[in-house]
């Protein structure tokens, strides 16, 4: 299996989490949501 996103999208990503985990945790279940969907949506409009 290829990777799907560039190793600077998922530096970029994991910053991303870091800082609602740092600054926000209680909205870190809508975050891993918003990324989730974000990487399905990603990897699917690349098949197309």
């Amino acid at each position: 299996m290829k990777p799907r996103w560039h190793i600077k999208e998922c530096i970029k990503k994991t910053v991303e989490f870091s800082k609602t985990y740092i600054e926000n945790p209680d909205r870190l279940p809508e975050e891993m949501d918003r990324e989730i969907e974000t990487f399905f949506t990603s990897i699917c409009s690349a098949q197309i």
